[in-house]
């Protein structure tokens, strides 16, 4: 689902005006970045916990035999879905 899709789903059952529904989604997303830099784990009741988490470090192939570039570890985020 879209956040257009989203927005718009807010925006007909709790009855606010898209624009509304748009600025909520915005303050949620920024609410959630800023947690997750700064304690680097939110629980969102109903959606799930969401955790700052370490890539493991890649390495890719260079089209000639046996170059091999490696990729520094990367920084992502997981969820993982609530029960219910």
């Amino acid at each position: 689902m879209a956040q257009s899709q989203v927005m718009e789903h807010l925006a007909k059952t709790v009855g606010m005006s898209k624009k509304d529904a748009k600025l909520t989604l915005d303050e949620l997303n920024t609410l959630v970045v800023r947690e997750l830099k700064k304690e680097g784990s939110i629980r969102l009741a109903g959606l799930g916990i969401f955790r700052k988490r370490k890539l493991a470090a890649g390495s890719g192939a260079i089209p000639r035999p046996a170059n091999r570039s490696g990729f520094r570890p990367a920084r992502g985020c997981a969820s993982r879905r609530s029960k219910r």
